[in-house]
């Protein structure tokens, strides 16, 4: 009888661990996305009911730190599920670009969307400067007219 009780003492306990140990919940790391010449990048894009598209672009570097921002931005329009086709934009490879020898950018980019549907913003920013590595930085949003 006594090696029964060690025995159900033994598994008793061992399953109180498990249930005690899944109820252990991981903590999450609360440590963001650190860049090395910026602090942040956005993109919100809009369209009017007559289909005029308007992407404004943004960027907060680091006085002193940033040097340069270069900005690359393309459109596309949804096809299917998460599927978009670029959409001509009247520059080369249908994208758009500009560059900046400062410590910020604010700027804005539009064009008359051809037809109705959902549209796919994409901006990639490149962000130079003294504080190490180019930060490489996609930002999209999207927008139905």
């Amino acid at each position: 009888m006594k090696t029964l009780t060690k025995k159900l003492s033994i598994i008793a306990l061992a399953v109180l661990m498990l249930f005690a140990s899944l109820a252990v919940q991981a903590e999450r790391s609360t440590a963001g996305i650190t860049y090395n010449n910026m602090i942040s990048a956005s993109v919100d894009c809009s369209i009017t009911s007559s289909g005029k598209l308007t992407a404004s672009m943004s960027v907060a570097g680091i006085p002193g730190t940033t040097t340069n921002i270069g900005v690359e931005l393309s459109v596309g329009i949804r096809v299917f599920g998460t599927t978009y086709m670029p959409v001509f934009i009247g520059y080369p490879n249908n994208v758009w670009t500009d560059s900046v020898n400062a410590s910020s950018y604010n700027n804005t980019f539009s064009i008359n969307v051809p037809s109705h549907g959902r549209y796919k913003v994409t901006v990639i920013y490149t962000v130079e400067g003294t504080g190490g590595a180019a930060d490489v930085v996609e930002r999209s949003d999207t927008a139905v007219y």
